[in-house]
């Protein structure tokens, strides 16, 4: 058995003894078994499936993240993560909100660009009219 632990930044969503789990990292996707290799890697935002201890499949929507298996313990980290096993649901939560958030953070980076601009130029001409 493999130790799993998801942890979100405010609370450990998953703690629990699996027998395997499958998860879509930045290079393919992985299947992750007991013996397999130490491992680390960068998580999509995907479903990530694990088998557990009774051999039922569990599945976790998650937006990006980092996994890393350390012997017979595997840590996923990730900004977001909602478990169901509804795969309907979880599919749509991808493709609503995650996703959505995702246009959001980049629309507030533009936006914090556009300003930090606008007042190195402010600066730049505060300073001409001191020094000119």
């Amino acid at each position: 058995m493999i130790t799993l632990r998801i942890s979100l930044p405010f609370q450990i969503l998953v703690n629990e003894q699996i027998q395997k789990i499958t998860v879509e990292s930045v290079d393919g996707f992985h299947t992750l078994l007991p013996k397999h290799i130490d491992y680390a890697t960068a998580l999509k935002t995907s479903i990530v499936q694990y088998i557990n201890k009774e051999g039922v499949a569990c599945y976790v929507a998650c937006d990006e993240g980092i996994l890393i298996k350390k012997g017979e313990n595997i840590s996923l980290s990730a900004r977001l993560g909602i478990k169901s096993n509804n795969l309907k649901e979880l599919k749509e939560i991808i493709e609503t909100t995650f996703k959505r958030m995702e246009e959001d953070r980049k629309e507030t980076n533009k936006t914090l660009t556009k300003l930090e601009l606008t007042l190195a130029r402010g600066l730049m001409e505060l300073n001409k009219g001191e020094n000119g």
